[in-house]
């Protein structure tokens, strides 16, 4: 009885394991995780340029953190750390040309790779001098660091149209 069972059995067995790729669910690519980073504000020095990042996903970035009622771009962000900001920029924004290699070749402790970020602003409107100057939305991307320091945190962003460096402090 066992010897009857054991072929259909195998043969069940082998094309299962065979076509479960076929019927999977899930995708090829890992889900990369996004963060959030409700309700802070970054200033950057010298310029005092100010990145807002709303509780709703949304930002606004002020030219000026004293003039908040012009000049400033706005829209929603996406905003990833560690792996999941490795593989967002080596493969979902791998047309600017940063490699896995290259990326490890700066982030090669732990503690490093941990703080790698990448921040997409998505522009969906640019107010300067009280006007409008953007016909479509488009996407900024930036990658870079976020480093605590007791009770103070960086955020240091490459920009990844320009390659200009920008040191964002959290403000209190």
């Amino acid at each position: 009885m066992i010897k009857r069972l054991a072929l259909p059995l195998s043969v069940i067995l082998v094309l299962g394991f065979l076509l479960s790729g076929c019927f999977s669910t899930s995708s090829d690519k890992k889900d990369k995780k996004k963060v959030r980073l409700d309700d802070t504000e970054w200033v950057s020095n010298p310029d005092l340029s100010c990145l807002s990042f709303e509780d709703d996903g949304e930002f606004r970035f002020y030219r000026d953190d004293d003039v908040r009622d012009d000049n400033y771009f706005e829209g929603e962000y996406d905003f990833y750390i560690g792996e999941d900001a490795i593989e967002y920029v080596t493969d979902d924004l791998e047309e600017y040309g940063l490699t896995k290699k290259e990326i490890d070749r700066f982030t090669e402790e732990e503690e490093t790779r941990e703080n790698f970020v990448c921040l997409v602003l998505h522009n969906e409107s640019i107010i300067v001098d009280g006007e409008e100057v953007i016909d479509e939305p488009y996407d900024m991307p930036y990658y870079g660091f976020l480093e605590e320091d007791d009770d103070e945190r960086t955020l240091t962003l490459v920009n990844m149209e320009t390659a200009t460096i920008t040191e964002y402090d959290e403000k209190d």
